[in-house]
């Protein structure tokens, strides 16, 4: 918000700070060659050392790709199960 609005921002008032989020994943389905996957993936970990991408990068607020970690969607799958059981679903 700073970035877009920083006259807004310092109007804001912070009333609350969730926990961390994992951002969105980049998934591949799950047929694809092993050989295929870690293409894929290699070029999303070096995409960040390639100039002509940076200002693809920072207009997507994208500093680069890392390996991900199952344990950063922990805090989804709890917010999910509170969302669940508040509202009945899953029962």
């Amino acid at each position: 918000m700073k970035d877009a609005d920083s006259e807004a921002a310092d109007k804001t008032r912070v009333v609350y700070e969730s926990p961390d989020y994992g951002i969105p994943p980049v998934v591949v389905h799950p047929n694809l060659s092993g050989d295929i996957k870690q293409r894929i993936k290699d070029i999303f970990l070096a995409l960040d050392e390639d100039p002509n991408l940076e200002p693809v990068m920072r207009k997507l607020r994208i500093e680069e790709f890392a390996e991900g970690n199952d344990a950063a969607y922990n805090t989804v799958r709890e917010m999910r199960d509170w969302v669940q059981k508040m509202s009945g679903v899953g029962r």
